[in-house]
Protein backbone atom coordinates (compact mmCIF):
# COMPACT_ATOMS: atom_id res chain seq x y z
CA UNK A 1 0.00 0.00 0.00
CA UNK A 2 1.24 3.69 -0.70
CA UNK A 3 1.84 6.72 1.65
CA UNK A 4 1.08 9.54 -0.04
CA UNK A 5 2.29 12.73 1.27
CA UNK A 6 1.34 16.25 0.99
CA UNK A 7 4.66 17.43 0.23
CA UNK A 8 7.76 17.16 -1.74
CA UNK A 9 11.13 19.50 -2.21
CA UNK A 10 9.93 21.06 -5.64
CA UNK A 11 6.98 21.66 -4.10
CA UNK A 12 7.87 23.05 -1.09
CA UNK A 13 10.25 24.61 -2.80
CA UNK A 14 7.49 26.86 -5.00
CA UNK A 15 5.47 27.34 -2.37
CA UNK A 16 8.21 28.95 -0.04
CA UNK A 17 9.03 30.88 -3.91
CA UNK A 18 5.31 31.93 -3.64
CA UNK A 19 4.83 32.94 0.05
CA UNK A 20 8.15 35.47 -0.45
CA UNK A 21 6.58 36.84 -3.80
CA UNK A 22 2.92 37.42 -1.74
CA UNK A 23 5.25 39.49 0.71
CA UNK A 24 7.17 41.35 -1.77
CA UNK A 25 3.63 42.55 -3.01
CA UNK A 26 1.69 42.71 0.01
CA UNK A 27 4.57 45.11 1.48
CA UNK A 28 5.02 47.04 -1.69
CA UNK A 29 1.93 49.52 -0.98
CA UNK A 30 2.50 52.81 -2.46
CA UNK A 31 1.92 56.04 -0.53
CA UNK A 32 -0.36 59.40 -1.69
CA UNK A 33 2.47 62.09 -2.09
CA UNK A 34 -0.21 64.54 -0.87
CA UNK A 35 -2.37 62.94 2.41
CA UNK A 36 0.17 59.98 3.03
CA UNK A 37 -2.16 58.01 3.00
CA UNK A 38 -1.80 54.52 2.14
CA UNK A 39 -2.72 53.61 -1.14
CA UNK A 40 -4.20 50.25 -2.10
CA UNK A 41 -2.85 47.58 -4.46
CA UNK A 42 -3.89 48.23 -7.98
CA UNK A 43 -5.29 45.79 -9.86
CA UNK A 44 -2.73 43.96 -11.48
CA UNK A 45 -0.65 43.53 -8.01
CA UNK A 46 -4.37 42.35 -6.61
CA UNK A 47 -4.64 40.26 -9.35
CA UNK A 48 -1.15 38.65 -9.29
CA UNK A 49 -2.07 38.36 -5.31
CA UNK A 50 -5.17 35.97 -5.92
CA UNK A 51 -3.20 33.37 -8.61
CA UNK A 52 -0.57 33.30 -6.50
CA UNK A 53 -3.33 32.24 -3.30
CA UNK A 54 -5.19 30.00 -5.63
CA UNK A 55 -1.70 28.17 -7.04
CA UNK A 56 -0.72 27.86 -3.04
CA UNK A 57 -3.58 26.73 -2.66
CA UNK A 58 -3.65 24.01 -5.17
CA UNK A 59 -0.11 22.89 -4.42
CA UNK A 60 -1.13 22.00 -0.66
CA UNK A 61 -3.61 19.22 -2.28
CA UNK A 62 -1.03 17.70 -4.55
CA UNK A 63 -0.45 14.07 -3.17
CA UNK A 64 2.46 12.01 -3.69
CA UNK A 65 3.89 8.91 -2.98
CA UNK A 66 6.41 8.97 -0.05
CA UNK A 67 9.03 7.14 -1.76
CA UNK A 68 9.22 10.06 -4.38
CA UNK A 69 9.43 13.33 -1.73
CA UNK A 70 12.88 14.36 -2.28
CA UNK A 71 13.02 13.67 -6.58
CA UNK A 72 13.88 16.96 -8.14
CA UNK A 73 14.97 18.00 -11.52
CA UNK A 74 16.78 20.60 -13.31
CA UNK A 75 14.82 23.31 -15.49
CA UNK A 76 17.12 22.37 -18.18
CA UNK A 77 16.59 18.21 -17.99
CA UNK A 78 12.87 19.14 -17.74
CA UNK A 79 13.14 21.64 -20.95
CA UNK A 80 14.64 18.69 -22.62
CA UNK A 81 12.53 16.31 -21.41
CA UNK A 82 8.98 18.53 -22.75
CA UNK A 83 11.12 19.07 -26.25
CA UNK A 84 9.81 15.72 -27.05
CA UNK A 85 5.81 14.79 -27.69
CA UNK A 86 6.17 11.18 -26.31
CA UNK A 87 9.16 9.80 -24.31
CA UNK A 88 8.85 6.00 -23.43
CA UNK A 89 11.06 4.79 -20.28
CA UNK A 90 11.61 0.75 -19.97
CA UNK A 91 13.06 -1.58 -18.09
CA UNK A 92 12.85 -3.89 -15.27
CA UNK A 93 10.90 -3.23 -12.29
CA UNK A 94 12.15 -0.84 -9.68
CA UNK A 95 15.28 0.50 -11.38
CA UNK A 96 14.24 4.08 -11.59
CA UNK A 97 11.50 4.53 -14.65
CA UNK A 98 8.68 5.53 -12.47
CA UNK A 99 10.37 7.77 -10.48
CA UNK A 100 11.97 9.98 -13.44
CA UNK A 101 8.11 10.04 -14.44
CA UNK A 102 7.38 11.85 -10.88
CA UNK A 103 10.35 13.93 -11.60
CA UNK A 104 8.35 15.26 -14.91
CA UNK A 105 4.78 14.96 -13.44
CA UNK A 106 5.98 17.50 -9.97
CA UNK A 107 8.32 20.24 -12.20
CA UNK A 108 4.98 20.61 -14.89
CA UNK A 109 2.46 20.70 -11.67
CA UNK A 110 5.02 23.45 -9.64
CA UNK A 111 5.23 25.29 -13.25
CA UNK A 112 1.53 25.43 -13.21
CA UNK A 113 0.14 23.47 -15.54
CA UNK A 114 -1.96 20.08 -15.85
CA UNK A 115 -0.45 16.75 -15.68
CA UNK A 116 -2.19 13.47 -14.52
CA UNK A 117 -0.53 10.22 -13.90
CA UNK A 118 -2.60 7.15 -15.15
CA UNK A 119 -2.34 3.31 -15.63
CA UNK A 120 -3.81 1.24 -18.13
CA UNK A 121 -6.71 0.19 -15.89
CA UNK A 122 -7.67 3.91 -15.67
CA UNK A 123 -7.35 4.19 -19.91
CA UNK A 124 -9.60 1.23 -19.83
CA UNK A 125 -12.22 3.29 -17.86
CA UNK A 126 -12.13 6.78 -19.83
CA UNK A 127 -9.51 7.71 -21.75
CA UNK A 128 -11.07 10.86 -23.05
CA UNK A 129 -10.39 12.75 -19.82
CA UNK A 130 -7.11 12.55 -19.43
CA UNK A 131 -6.40 14.13 -23.13
CA UNK A 132 -6.03 17.41 -22.57
CA UNK A 133 -3.55 17.53 -19.79
CA UNK A 134 -0.17 19.50 -20.23
CA UNK A 135 1.80 16.24 -19.40
CA UNK A 136 0.26 12.15 -19.55
CA UNK A 137 2.25 9.95 -17.63
CA UNK A 138 0.72 6.58 -18.50
CA UNK A 139 2.81 4.03 -16.11
CA UNK A 140 3.25 0.07 -16.41
CA UNK A 141 2.35 -0.30 -19.90
CA UNK A 142 1.68 -3.71 -20.99
CA UNK A 143 0.59 -5.11 -18.04
CA UNK A 144 -3.06 -5.86 -19.23
CA UNK A 145 -3.55 -9.98 -19.68
CA UNK A 146 -6.86 -10.35 -20.70
CA UNK A 147 -7.38 -10.99 -24.40
CA UNK A 148 -10.05 -8.26 -24.80
CA UNK A 149 -8.76 -5.75 -22.56
CA UNK A 150 -5.29 -5.94 -24.76
CA UNK A 151 -7.39 -5.24 -27.89
CA UNK A 152 -9.25 -2.33 -26.61
CA UNK A 153 -6.29 -0.51 -24.87
CA UNK A 154 -3.98 -0.96 -28.29
CA UNK A 155 -6.48 0.97 -29.75
CA UNK A 156 -6.63 3.66 -26.86
CA UNK A 157 -3.13 3.83 -27.08
CA UNK A 158 -3.06 5.09 -30.99
CA UNK A 159 -6.16 7.45 -29.96
CA UNK A 160 -4.46 9.20 -27.31
CA UNK A 161 -1.09 9.50 -29.09
CA UNK A 162 -2.38 10.44 -32.56
CA UNK A 163 -4.91 13.44 -30.58
CA UNK A 164 -1.47 14.77 -28.27
CA UNK A 165 0.91 14.26 -31.30
CA UNK A 166 -1.92 16.77 -33.25
CA UNK A 167 -1.80 18.97 -30.19
CA UNK A 168 1.67 19.45 -29.47
CA UNK A 169 1.11 18.00 -25.82
CA UNK A 170 4.00 15.68 -24.02
CA UNK A 171 3.32 11.82 -23.18
CA UNK A 172 5.37 9.73 -20.65
CA UNK A 173 5.20 6.27 -20.59
CA UNK A 174 6.66 3.52 -18.74
CA UNK A 175 7.18 -0.14 -19.05
CA UNK A 176 9.27 -3.50 -18.75
CA UNK A 177 9.11 -3.57 -22.34
CA UNK A 178 10.71 -1.83 -25.13
CA UNK A 179 9.06 0.35 -27.82
CA UNK A 180 9.77 -2.43 -30.43
CA UNK A 181 8.84 -5.21 -27.97
CA UNK A 182 5.38 -3.52 -27.28
CA UNK A 183 4.71 -3.26 -31.36
CA UNK A 184 5.38 -6.70 -31.61
CA UNK A 185 2.08 -7.38 -28.91
CA UNK A 186 0.29 -4.76 -30.80
CA UNK A 187 1.01 -6.88 -34.83
CA UNK A 188 -0.08 -10.26 -32.90
CA UNK A 189 -3.53 -8.29 -33.01
CA UNK A 190 -3.61 -5.91 -35.57
CA UNK A 191 -0.60 -5.09 -37.71
CA UNK A 192 -2.14 -2.35 -39.16
CA UNK A 193 -2.64 -0.57 -36.12
CA UNK A 194 1.29 -1.28 -35.24
CA UNK A 195 2.21 0.20 -38.41
CA UNK A 196 0.43 3.45 -37.02
CA UNK A 197 1.93 3.48 -33.44
CA UNK A 198 5.00 2.88 -34.77
CA UNK A 199 4.88 6.22 -36.99
CA UNK A 200 3.69 7.96 -34.64
CA UNK A 201 6.68 7.43 -32.13
CA UNK A 202 9.68 7.38 -34.18
CA UNK A 203 11.55 10.13 -33.88
CA UNK A 204 11.20 10.60 -29.87
CA UNK A 205 12.57 9.98 -26.61
CA UNK A 206 13.32 6.76 -25.11
CA UNK A 207 15.45 5.40 -22.33
CA UNK A 208 16.48 2.08 -20.69
CA UNK A 209 16.70 1.93 -16.95
CA UNK A 210 19.41 -0.39 -15.76
CA UNK A 211 20.63 -2.01 -12.34
CA UNK A 212 19.12 -3.51 -9.50
CA UNK A 213 15.74 -2.94 -8.26
CA UNK A 214 16.49 0.12 -5.91
CA UNK A 215 13.25 -0.80 -3.54
CA UNK A 216 15.16 -3.75 -2.55
CA UNK A 217 12.26 -6.21 -4.06
CA UNK A 218 12.89 -9.61 -5.88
Amino acid sequence: MEVFIKMTVLIQEKMNELKREYQELKNNKKVDPVTNRILDLDYNANMRINKIVDFYNRLKKIEIPNEYQNVTMTDDIYKKYMDFKNIWFFGKSGTGKTREAYKIYIKTLVNFKTAKIVNEYDLLENHKIYLQKYLLIIDDVGVLQNKFEKEKIFGIYFNIIDYRNKKGLTTVFTSKHDIKDFLVKVADFDIELAHSLKSRLQGNYKKEFKGEDYRGLK
